[in-house]
């Protein structure tokens, strides 16, 4: 067998499992029943322009959805274009979405019901003409406020809309696949290519390559709960249909005029700062901030690699106690200046979207408090409350608050994520906070902090006698880190003022007055160092040319990031193949990138 045949072989392997994958997920579909009409005024109706429900259709929705239990059902037409259908299911897998609580929202672009309690809440109106991009901001809102309450169904009576044309699935796929759509696109158009080269050089096992891909829509869709008029078009066509389909998109890729609107806004202010940035600085420090040594060393000066917003930033290491921090650090005003349109503005959906990902991390950080059965517990540095939200799972009768000094805590207490929201910094509140919780966690929060010392002292102030603090950070012994150097994620300038290792960590404990239960490295591990990695080395080549703090872009470069990104797409594939390959080793002494520790209070 020959490399091409052996590529033909797997790519065949690849598309028979996707199918029965795929069609797994449509047979986790419900199928609706019509009903009478009742007249229930609770439930509106998002519908897309061409499409049409039936009366008894909506009543079988609308009965099917309180028997259930949900807030929103998104609607799939049972007469539906396999094209479609694939690839609603390639997003969506309807067994599990309504139980994972931080999954995006997804929809089928065609009808969504929903209460219309929920629906103001959302910020969204009924009768609104949604197109494929409108649906899918509309379900990642309906899904924000109803995190275990979205469901999907076919509905018989459902007539679909038109199918979008290339630039509509242009925006769609830029709204789903945010900096990474060069990416994708190269993605998809380099695979369709492999097969067909496979199928040109591999001989029997690089037909058999293309073969799969053609029975792929007829094993994953024929004789399912949704017509398909075009199904045997598209087994028949298969490469030259996904092909045109993906060059369609291509062709129609244009510049994202609703961010070009915001950074124009925001240039001449972000400009006049940028433009001062020496004043965000403080005056170096001479003392260590863990054992006050004045034999202090310069390990590595950074740019702002995330950002790009100017300024370079140097770590410093005591020579004494090896604690690694920034000197000099950021002012009050500075780091407003660097946060800002990274947790919010320009960059909320990227970071809300990352977040969206650490269900497993947030799992082990709960269940880190087994047998404690916390009744009130404080997570601060929360954003909205990912954490929050799938601790419940693990705590269901605790109450869960949050505090944060950006007002995304204040929008996750309006969803119903945090019972109680505080905005501002966990020193300044814990005055009004005394004895209050029995559970506090900073999870990837002190790293921030602008003195650890004074945020631990306060979250000691918070706890009630016998409290449980629960800390996670980075860690500065990581094996990853003087591989990786200033491509290190955890590094992340200007935002990371301490990196704490355990020794000192413990130490800052003990002066408080707690007493560390247990540490545990392997399993924090975030697990996307060489992802990253790759990703900086890429936005370093090619960095947004679309930043207010940037002058105008010149002619041109977007186009060169959207070529590098796309040229770079092996490389943030190795980069995940890599993280994959160290996830086994982890038991390996500091090859985790991140460590939890528990303590309680005296």
């Amino acid at each position: 067998m020959t490399g091409w045949g052996l590529t033909g072989l797997l790519l065949g392997g690849l598309f028979l499992f996707d199918a029965l994958r795929l069609r797994g997920k449509l047979r986790a579909l419900p199928v609706l029943a019509a009903s009478a009409p009742a007249g229930n005024d609770s439930w509106a109706l998002l519908l897309a322009p061409g499409a049409a429900l039936t009366p008894q259709a909506r009543a079988g929705a609308a009965a099917f959805a309180e028997a259930e239990g949900l807030q929103v059902l998104d609607l799939v037409p049972a007469r539906w274009r396999t094209r479609q259908l694939l690839s609603f299911l390639q997003l969506v897998d309807p067994a599990a979405y309504r139980n994972d609580r931080l999954a995006g929202g997804r929809s089928a672009g065609q009808a969504i019901l929903v209460r219309r309690s929920l629906l103001a809440r959302a910020g969204l109106r009924e009768g609104l003409a949604l197109d494929p991009v409108g649906f899918a901001r509309a379900a990642r809102a309906l899904k924000a406020h109803a995190p275990d309450g979205c469901g999907f169904a076919i509905a018989p009576g459902l007539s679909a809309a038109p199918a979008p044309g290339g630039r509509a699935r242009f925006l769609l796929l830029r709204e789903l696949a945010l900096d990474f759509t060069p990416s994708v696109l190269a993605g998809q158009l380099g695979l369709w290519g492999l097969v067909a080269v496979a199928a040109w050089r591999g001989g029997a096992w690089g037909w058999a390559g293309l073969a799969s891909l053609h029975l792929q829509p007829w094993i994953a869709l024929a004789g399912g709960r949704v017509r398909l008029p075009d199904l045997a078009q598209n087994g028949l066509l298969a490469l030259a249909l996904q092909l045109s389909d993906w060059l369609g998109v291509v062709a129609s890729a244009r510049p994202d005029e609703e961010r070009r609107v915001m950074v124009a806004a925001a240039r001449p202010a972000a400009l006049s700062v940028a433009a001062g940035a020496a004043r965000f600085f403080e005056s170096r420090r001479e003392d260590c901030y863990v054992c006050g040594s004045r034999r202090l060393s310069a390990v590595i000066r950074l740019p702002d690699r995330l950002q790009h917003k100017p300024g370079t930033f140097t770590l410093e290491r005591c020579a004494d106690c090896g604690h690694l921090f920034q000197n000099p650090r950021l002012t009050a005003e500075g780091l407003s200046f660097y946060y800002r349109d990274f947790y919010d503005g320009l960059g909320e959906r990227w970071l809300d979207a990352l977040f969206g990902l650490a269900r497993r991390s947030y799992l082990g950080r709960a269940r880190e408090l087994s047998g404690l059965a916390p009744r009130r517990w404080l997570d601060v540095g929360t954003g909205y409350g990912h954490f929050c939200l799938v601790a419940r799972e693990v705590w269901p009768d605790t109450r869960f608050e949050g505090l944060d000094a950006g007002a995304s805590v204040e929008e996750g207490a309006r969803r119903g994520w945090l019972d109680e929201a505080h905005r501002g910094f966990l020193p300044d509140l814990a005055p009004s906070l005394t004895g209050r919780f029995d559970a506090i966690s900073l999870s990837h929060c002190l790293e921030h902090a602008r003195d650890p010392r004074a945020e631990i002292a306060a979250a000691h102030a918070a706890l009630a006698p016998g409290g449980a603090l629960l800390i996670e950070v980075p860690d500065p012994e990581c094996r990853l880190r003087p591989l990786l150097r200033s491509l290190w994620l955890p590094y992340f300038q200007p935002q990371h003022q301490h990196l704490l290792s355990v020794a000192n960590l413990r130490r800052l404990l003990a002066e408080a007055g707690f007493q560390v239960e247990r540490v545990r490295r392997d399993e924090v591990h975030t697990g996307a160092d060489f992802f990253f990695a790759a990703y900086l080395a890429l936005d370093a080549i090619a960095p947004r040319a679309d930043l207010p703090w940037l002058s105008p872009p010149r002619r041109g470069q977007p186009l060169a990031r959207a070529a590098v990104f796309a040229a770079g797409g092996p490389l943030l594939l190795a980069g995940v193949l890599a993280d994959g390959l160290v996830r086994p080793f982890l038991a390996v002494p500091r090859l985790s990138n991140a460590y939890r520790i528990l303590a309680r209070r005296a």
